[in-house]
This record gives C-alpha cells, sequence and structure tokens, in this order.
C-alpha cells in the first residue's frame, strides 16, 4: 500500500491509501523538495512520497489523449472533454455538447493550453494550484472558459486529469 499523509512527512498521520495496482494517480503539486507529491482523497487532499510512484504521461499528452474534466463554482459549471473532439457543458440552466478544436500549447508557454470550442468560444488551461473554494480539495490546473451566448461571459475554475 502506499500511504496518504496529511503532510509531506513520513511521521504524519496517514489519511488514505492507494492498492500496489493503483494507475492514473493524480499529482496536483510537489513539495519543495520534489520528494512528495499532493494528492486528492476523497473531499480533502494528502501527500504521497514520489519515489514510489511512476510517471504515465505528461499533462499535455493527457489532456491530448484522455479524458479530463473541468469545473467552477459560482455559477456551478462544467465542462467533460473527451478525446476525440467532443465536450460536453452544463450549467443549472442548460446542457450541451460542444465540438472541441485541438488542444495547443501556447506560443511562448508550457504551462497554458488553450482548447477551441464550438462558436467562437474556447478554454484556457493553466498549470497551477487551483482550489473549488467549497472543499478542501486543490486541483494542479486551472480554466476559463469564455462564452459567447447572449453576450461574453467568462467563467473560472479547475481542472482535473481524473475522470469525475
Amino acid at each position: 500500500m502506499l500511504n496518504i499523509r496529511s503532510t509531506p512527512s513520513a511521521s504524519s498521520p496517514v489519511i488514505g491509501a492507494y492498492s500496489p495496482d493503483q494507475s492514473s494517480i493524480e499529482v496536483v503539486a510537489p513539495d519543495g523538495s520534489g520528494t512528495w507529491g499532493q494528492v486528492n482523497t476523497g473531499e480533502t487532499s494528502g501527500w504521497v512520497a514520489l519515489r514510489y510512484l511512476t510517471r504515465e504521461q505528461a499533462v499535455s499528452e493527457h489532456l491530448r489523449s484522455a479524458p479530463f474534466a473541468c469545473f467552477g463554482t459560482e455559477p456551478f459549471w462544467s465542462l467533460n472533454v473527451s478525446p476525440g473532439g467532443t465536450a460536453k457543458f452544463s450549467t443549472p440552466e442548460s446542457v450541451g455538447t460542444l465540438d472541441t478544436g485541438e488542444l495547443k500549447t501556447a506560443a511562448g508557454r508550457l504551462d497554458r493550453y488553450v482548447l477551441g470550442l464550438a462558436s467562437g468560444q474556447a478554454a484556457v488551461i493553466r498549470h497551477e494550484t487551483c482550489s473549488d473554494g467549497m472543499s478542501d480539495r486543490v486541483y494542479g490546473l486551472s480554466a476559463d472558459l469564455l462564452l459567447q451566448q447572449d453576450g461574453i461571459e467568462l467563467l473560472s475554475g479547475c481542472c482535473s486529469l481524473a475522470e469525475r
């Protein structure tokens, strides 16, 4: 078992565990030394020793090849992106499917991406620690979603590589 600890220290309390065959563990942030990684467990976050994990793929590769989810509060919204060009978008008032363009890396930046959506809408995804504002969880990606419906609306939130 890989213990999830409350702080990045082998002597801190265990708050959860991953099984030996667990895959797709999303490390949202490293500690200052690079030996511990922050992960989400339940409605909180904890820390695992990075020496026991093997990187599966870079974030940019994952965003291009696997499903991921972005979401926000005030107002509540979600964007579930599937490889192959579709995304499901929802707010309390509406639900819809959007065509997505190719995920592109920002010019001169390796920490942000843009995902073109139907009708001139876009999502900008950035590598940075993000809080959903409602739980003790943190995320390693943030998102700004620009919508053109009845005027222009900008929604901000977090993204997770793990399925929600």
